[in-house]
This record gives C-alpha cells, sequence and structure tokens, in this order.
C-alpha cells in the first residue's frame, strides 16, 4: 500500500528519534523494505526547508533528499493541479494539511501523521 508521509513522521524516521510511533515505524520499515511505497508530498519537503532554516530541526533539506534518493521505495509527489482541485473540497483548516490529505486521496494512499487534524477528520485512513 502507498503511504504519504508528513513533516515530522519522515524526519523522525531519517533520524531514529524516538517520537516516531511504534506504528509509524513499522510502517516506515515496511516502506524500507519494499513492502509498501512512500510518497513525499513537494510541501513536505516546503514543511522540512523551513524548520530547518528557522532551527527547529537538525536536518537539512539537502540531507533529506540525499536520503531519499538512496532510498528507492521513497517517491517525491509533486504538487499538481490535481492535487489542488482535490483540496479544495477538503475540510481541514491548514493549508499544508489539506494538500497532504488531497495528496493521498489523488494517489489512494494512506497517510503517515501525528497531525489531530488529519487523523480525525476520518477522510484518509492514517497511521500513528
Amino acid at each position: 500500500m502507498p503511504y504519504v508521509i508528513d513533516a515530522h513522521a519522515l524526519v523522525w524516521h531519517l533520524t531514529n528519534d524516538a517520537k516516531l510511533s511504534a506504528d509509524a515505524r513499522a510502517v516506515m520499515t515496511r516502506i524500507d523494505n519494499g513492502k509498501d511505497k512512500g510518497l513525499v508530498p513537494t510541501v513536505v519537503l516546503a514543511e522540512i526547508l523551513y524548520a530547518s532554516e528557522r532551527g527547529r530541526i537538525a536536518l537539512t533539506l539537502d540531507d533529506v533528499l540525499k536520503e531519499l534518493r538512496k532510498r528507492k521505495h521513497y517517491r517525491i509527489e509533486p504538487f499538481s493541479r490535481a492535487v489542488l482541485i482535490v483540496a479544495q473540497k477538503i475540510n481541514i483548516p491548514e493549508l499544508h494539511d489539506r494538500l497532504i490529505v488531497a495528496t493521498a486521496i489523488h494517489r489512494k494512499a494512506g497517510v503517515i501523521t501525528r497531525d489531530e487534524d488529519i487523523m480525525n477528520s476520518g477522510i484518509v485512513k492514517t497511521v500513528w
């Protein structure tokens, strides 16, 4: 199954941070092993860039891109017109979260996230 990966989940997986939940870690390990696919929306990469520039995370965007190039079961999902059209119909307040959910709907994927708005929306299957 494909999974869209939110920024916290991706950063915490790449840094082996204990904040990543056991369920999220299990799915990320399945992706690493090729049993599932990981989809990383460009909006997630933009969030990582912003957090890195503000000193909120130790990884840089270049670090994350380098790691993703090494991991063949991860794919960067571009921000597309199709995703934008889906996003306009989603009732989640934060725009980045709407785009993440829209990407999941567009790709028929679940979402690995700790975001309560996404989890509580019931719009897509979530793992945390």
